[in-house]
């Protein structure tokens, strides 16, 4: 009866070690691994944590300084990786420290949307947000909602292409700017 019941233990602990050895299962249990940025999908958990996201944005001098929570977490209420976000926020406003964002809080630069405050007419008309949360929450929503779930782009070029399209901007130049950002976000 006693080496029935070692046997037993032994096979338990061979069978949890073999579980854990599963490389199919290690790979949905581990933490997010990054690969070619490029073809990455922007859509999934955060490959970032807050206190990252805080700490680049601190280290830059942004006035968005201490939003890395909110961040983070929207970006897991829109099942967007946070790592995105701030490399589009470095792209379009150096972190909010250029152009029409130190006024507009929009990470982005969105233009005009319905149901927001739309000002610099004269200029192109921007979204106007009274906080960089919900600069951030707007940004999030027309990812998510607009370009993923309406046009299927869900990699950086795919989504590049219409939100800076070649006619306004160097695409390419675009793409692979925000795909060294992500990678320097992520690198801790």
């Amino acid at each position: 009866m006693k080496k029935l019941f070692l046997l037993i233990i032994l096979l338990g602990f061979v069978a949890y070690a073999l579980y854990h050895m599963n490389p199919q299962q290690s790979s949905r249990t581990a933490s997010p691994q990054v690969g070619s940025v490029g073809v990455d999908s922007v859509v999934g958990p955060p490959t970032v944590t807050a206190a990252r996201i805080d700490q680049v944005l601190c280290g830059a001098g942004s006035p968005a300084c201490h939003t890395g929570n909110s961040i983070y977490e929207l970006g897991v209420k829109y099942d967007i990786d946070p790592a995105f976000a701030v490399a589009f926020f470095r792209k379009e406003s150096s972190y909010g420290l250029a152009g029409e964002a130190t006024y507009t809080h929009s990470p982005g630069n969105l233009r005009c949307i319905p149901d927001v405050r739309c000002v610099d007419q004269d200029r192109g008309g921007y979204a106007w947000f009274p906080s960089w949360t919900t600069g951030f929450e707007a940004w999030y929503k027309l990812i998510h909602d607009l370009y993923v779930v309406q046009w299927g782009c869900k990699t950086i070029p795919a989504i590049v292409q219409r939100y800076a399209p070649s006619s306004e901007n160097d695409t390419k130049l675009y793409i692979s700017n925000i795909e060294q950002f992500v990678q320097e976000v992520r690198a801790a």
